[in-house]
């Protein structure tokens, strides 16, 4: 047992937990919540006995889960992991069970001794924003439209008109040593903000370099939720001509967004940025030693409406976020 609170237990999930913690996704969202693995027991086996994803879980008495958070990597070249997962049963609100369990996540970030966490808070309440503040977080982006409008939250606001937006957070856990990005003049004073912010070294060029070789990509699309990623991991002479042909496959999908991690410790990164925003993307997300403990700058182009009254952010600094991303999305439009 890693504590106990009162009457409830924090503890590492263990395999036997698994089928009351489906039991607690349930009570939470039903049948809504996009993460699909999580419904199922093999696959969550498999995350765990691979460490990709790391749980704790809150507990009553009768070993009864009812609450979850975890640290999820997306692939083992992932440094920095998702904070995400995190629910509470809607009958044990008000105790701060979530609180509790970022608390033994950003412990276990230390154990781990990882540089650092990201987390995607949703917009339609601030709660779980607050969460993520708490544990040290700092704005450094925003999704627009990620999830769809059929993800249900028992007991909170649930708009239905527009898809969901994403405020995404950063918690730095340890002292990681400066680093060189490259990034183009248009977002030189964002970035420069933003680590300022998360208390990271940053050294910016905003040089114009051109790729060399061949550009090197992959991409996935996720059918719950109708976003596509494209993860490039080396940018070649070739970059306009192959990012291209890759979107206009993506395009063919109907796709609510398409993202686009770039990373912008590649001394050609900023002449990509420019290039993918004539072809309509825009910032998402700065995120800290993200692949191989390099940066990565999530850009995002969508397809669907947004509502940006439904965008409800916990402090002025999020706020800021909120204009700067739509500002940049009129920008490019």
């Amino acid at each position: 047992m890693m504590h106990q609170e009162n009457q409830f237990q924090f503890n590492y999930l263990q395999i036997e937990d698994i089928p009351k913690l489906i039991e607690c996704v349930r009570r939470c969202y039903g049948e809504s919540y996009p993460f699909k693995q999580i419904y199922s027991p093999s696959a969550l086996e498999k995350l765990v006995l691979n460490q990709l994803m790391h749980s704790v879980v809150c507990k009553d008495a009768n070993q009864n889960v009812l609450g979850h958070g975890a640290l999820t990597f997306s692939g083992e070249e992932n440094s920095s992991p998702e904070l995400g997962k995190l629910f509470v049963d809607p009958d044990h609100r008000g105790h701060h069970i979530a609180d509790l369990l970022a608390s033994e996540l950003v412990n276990l970030s230390s154990n781990l001794s990882l540089p650092g966490f990201w987390s995607e808070c949703v917009t339609n309440h601030p709660y779980s924003q607050d969460v993520v503040i708490a544990a040290g977080g700092v704005e450094v982006g925003l999704l627009l439209g990620d999830l769809p409008a059929t993800l249900k939250m028992q007991g909170e606001n649930n708009f239905s008109d527009s898809r969901m937006s994403l405020l995404i957070y950063y918690v730095p856990s340890a002292n990681a040593k400066p680093s060189n990005i490259f990034i183009p003049e248009s977002q030189a004073n964002h970035i420069k903000s933003l680590a300022s912010h998360a208390n990271q070294a940053r050294h910016i060029s905003t040089e114009l370099f051109s790729g060399s070789g061949q550009t090197k990509l992959s991409s996935n699309i996720d059918l719950a939720t109708l976003d596509a990623c494209i993860q490039i991991t080396s940018i070649g002479s070739d970059f306009s001509s192959m990012i291209q042909s890759e979107i206009d496959t993506l395009e063919k999908q109907q796709l609510a967004s398409i993202y686009i991690d770039l990373p912008i410790g590649d001394k050609a990164a900023a002449t990509a940025y420019l290039t993918l925003e004539k072809l309509g993307f825009f910032f998402g997300s700065w995120l800290p030693h993200f692949w191989k403990n390099q940066d990565v700058l999530r850009m995002q182009k969508i397809y669907t409406q947004i509502n940006e009254s439904e965008i409800i952010c916990a402090r002025d600094q999020g706020a800021r976020m909120k204009d700067y991303v739509i500002t940049e999305m009129k920008r490019v439009s």
